[in-house]
């Protein structure tokens, strides 16, 4: 604005003006262009303002089925979502939970292939992969937790996917028989192995999945989130490995999970690689499949891997 102010001392500008047949009425320009930073101020926050009232919209566009539960459509999907569990509240309401493992499987997953979600819990990942593989797939989905396995097939149904889902309100393990569920106000920390001695728990079915999908011939990927048994689920279903040797497995490795549960995750990383398994990281929140160490792992919180045999290819 200096330079606009003093052009009638500078013969060079006077002259570009003259050039162009732009006015040298300086002060008229300064006022327009002060007048357009307004505007452009104005359209900035007009831009704040509408995001504000979208999202406030996202927020409070919900139906409240009960003192219990509500129905929120959140990314392509209906959810009812348990009100008594806040941090999956929190997260589904204001946030995107693992955009990276949504997008590996958007983009990886394939219609008509065949789907296992081990620890499926209220269906985030069992409605997108229902979505993908359509009715020339399936999706076998495992949730124990009897409370969330109802909100489970509620959102199987509200979303139309029955005929595409099977549901089995069981555990997956290394054995058969039944077991202790150890409960928790997050849902999603239920696990096999307690926190603490004293903490609630509930008896369930537990089973390998060698045992319950043995008559499956094929399955293209299977998701892992089990709290730290994921070792004891992958014991489980060494047929299914040796059946489908093109088969994925997506896999949260959580080490301190690990050794709660009494299991070393050097141990079990080294034994992975042992038995022929490539280990990739998802990275967040772009879904996309990169390198990953040993020494990286063993230093992470939480991260999902995939793990498969073979040479392959991942979008």
């Amino acid at each position: 604005m200096k330079i606009l102010r003093n052009v009638e001392k500078v013969p060079a500008l006077r002259y570009i003006f003259k050039l162009f047949k732009m006015p040298v009425n300086i002060q008229s320009i300064y006022e327009k262009v002060d007048n357009l930073a307004r505007l452009h101020e104005k359209v900035d926050n007009l831009h704040f303002l509408l995001t504000e009232l979208i999202s406030v919209y996202n927020r409070s566009n919900v139906i409240y089925v009960d003192d219990n539960m509500l129905i929120k459509r959140i990314r392509d999907y209906f959810f009812c979502i348990p009100l008594e569990d806040y941090k999956l509240l929190l997260h589904l309401l204001y946030g995107n939970p693992e955009p990276g493992l949504d997008m590996f499987i958007i983009k990886n997953l394939k219609n008509g292939a065949f789907f296992v979600d081990i620890g499926a819990h209220i269906g985030i990942v069992t409605l997108r992969a229902a979505s993908i593989v359509g009715l020339k797939g399936k999706v076998y989905a495992f949730e124990p937790t009897p409370r969330v396995n109802k909100i489970l097939q509620h959102n199987i149904y509200i979303n139309n996917y029955t005929d595409i889902v099977e549901v089995f309100p069981l555990a997956i393990s290394n054995k058969k028989g039944k077991t202790k569920l150890y409960q928790y106000n997050i849902y999603g920390h239920n696990t096999l192995f307690s926190y603490s001695n004293g903490d609630d728990y509930v008896e369930v079915e537990v089973d390998t999945l060698d045992n319950v999908l043995c008559d499956v011939n094929k399955i293209d990927m299977i998701k892992i989130d089990a709290e730290g048994a994921e070792p004891f689920v992958l014991q489980g279903m060494r047929e299914i490995i040796k059946k489908n040797p093109e088969m994925t497995i997506i896999m949260e490795f959580g080490p301190g999970h690990f050794l709660r549960n009494g299991i070393d995750p050097l141990n079990f990383l080294n034994s992975l690689i042992n038995d022929g398994f490539n280990i990739r990281l998802i990275k967040e929140p772009s879904g996309e499949v990169v390198e990953t160490s040993v020494n990286y792992l063993l230093n992470a919180f939480s991260e999902n891997i995939i793990i498969f045999k073979g040479e392959r290819v991942y979008a």
